[in-house]
């Protein structure tokens, strides 16, 4: 039997104070001057209406009325990252990763 090697070093992990789980639809960014790739994570939602009509129907239902064109798409960032050139590139292979496993778990529950 080999012998068992220390390990290199033990990592605890801890969340901040502050820390918050948001979602993301999308993504904007590029290349700071000083070298680090900098983004913002976004939703794109259309704006909350100001005022909109609602009309009751023969059958005893409601049904709003408004102009989409009143709501534009809002692109709401939720939070900007700043990473080093080689960070952003491991955590691109680190999502490109888990986004396959992700899909190919997706079709296989498609096929079910």
């Amino acid at each position: 039997m080999p012998e068992s090697k220390e390990p290199l070093m033990h990592v605890v992990f801890r969340r901040a104070a502050d820390y918050r789980t948001i979602a993301a639809n999308g993504a904007w960014g590029g290349i700071a001057p000083s070298g680090e790739v900098v983004f913002d994570l976004h939703v794109d939602r259309r704006a909350t209406p100001t005022e909109m009509d609602v009309f009751a129907e023969d059958d005893g239902t409601l049904r709003e009325e408004r102009d989409p064109k009143a709501q534009p798409i809002i692109r709401e960032a939720q939070i900007g990252v700043v990473l080093a050139p080689s960070v952003a590139k491991s955590v691109g292979e680190f999502l490109i990763r888990y986004a396959n496993q992700a899909l190919g778990i997706a079709k296989d529950r498609s096929k079910e």
